[in-house]
């Protein structure tokens, strides 16, 4: 359904850093901020109105235009994976994370190196910590591991996405247990889905969308899908032992100036119905491009795993 390509950067500390319970808004913050210092060319502070805005390398992977000169964004095609980081690192300390390009992204990966480079020289969080990309691996996902890229050259085919990452699993399932282990954050009915508001059918949906949105607007070339025998797969899913909760997180936003309130669903729930089987592909997928809203900051993320009555 979609062409993937799954990088690993390794950042190490120059200066001592304390980054926050959830590190989603300090990524986007410091990487966004040097994707647009290290490519952009008219020094907007609002990219909405920039006549560049269709070829321009920050707005396709930050703030992807639905249509060329209005505000509405489409799904961006970066997707990290920041599960797990520590909240303090002293100098000389290193640490990872991985980051999920779909599509045509991959192209880009020269301009996101960049970017984490130039991030260093500014510094991340409020005192400005100073730190340095010391390496960068792709997955292979045929060898089942990391080809490290830097330190030392980078060749064009040593990124060339592959397009089956995934394994699917062909065994007719009933039912699956999910963990969100980030917030999942979404609205039905202009309100926001609480654990309360929380429906299997919602969840599918969301994802059969989200990946055909994904599609249009960064991997057109991939193979097309019909998503009406999948959202009918979707109408058939019960949720199960539901062992939901809501993690509230704040974000400042330096381009509104106030913070803003980034709450999510965390937990797990039990996915269950013949419409499972159908839905496996895309909800394989799930799991490397994320569901819901507010991705780029992380959120979203969920991994499969056989629920106790499968086993």
């Amino acid at each position: 359904m979609l062409r993937l390509t799954r990088y690993r950067f390794t950042l190490r500390m120059e200066d001592p850093v304390r980054l926050p319970a959830y590190a989603g808004s300090a990524w986007r913050g410091v990487f966004g901020h040097g994707l647009k210092q290290s490519v952009c060319v008219t020094r907007l502070r609002d990219c909405t109105n920039c006549t560049l805005r269709s070829q321009c390398i920050y707005s396709y992977l930050f703030e992807t235009p639905l249509y060329v000169g209005k505000g509405s964004n489409a799904p961006q095609p970066l997707v990290p994976d920041l599960h797990g980081l520590g909240s303090r690192y002293a100098p000389g300390e290193s640490f990872s994370f991985e980051v999920t390009m779909i599509g045509d992204a991959a192209r880009h990966l020269p301009s996101v190196i960049q970017a984490w480079r130039h991030s260093g020289r500014q510094g991340l969080g409020p005192h400005r910590a100073k730190f340095s990309l010391s390496r960068v691996e792709l997955l292979d996902l045929q060898a089942e591991g990391w080809q490290q890229l830097i330190p030392r050259a980078i060749s064009n085919a040593s990124y060339e996405p592959w397009r089956e990452p995934i394994a699917l699993d062909k065994t007719a399932l009933r039912q699956v247990r999910i963990d969100l282990t980030t917030p999942y954050r979404s609205k039905r009915d202009g309100h926001l889905v609480t654990p309360e508001r929380f429906s299997a059918q919602g969840f599918a949906v969301a994802l059969v969308n989200r990946v055909a949105s994904l599609r249009k607007f960064h991997d057109p070339e991939a193979e097309a899908f019909d998503s009406g025998p999948l959202m009918h797969a979707a109408a058939s899913l019960t949720i199960h032992e539901p062992r939901l909760r809501w993690r509230e997180w704040q974000r400042h936003s330096s381009r509104q100036r106030t913070h803003m309130q980034m709450g999510g669903v965390t937990g797990s729930f039990t996915l269950a119905g013949e419409g499972l089987t159908g839905l496996w592909p895309v909800l394989q997928l799930g799991q490397w491009v994320h569901a819901g809203k507010g991705t780029l900051f992380g959120l979203g993320r969920y991994r499969m795993r056989p629920s106790e009555e499968h086993t």
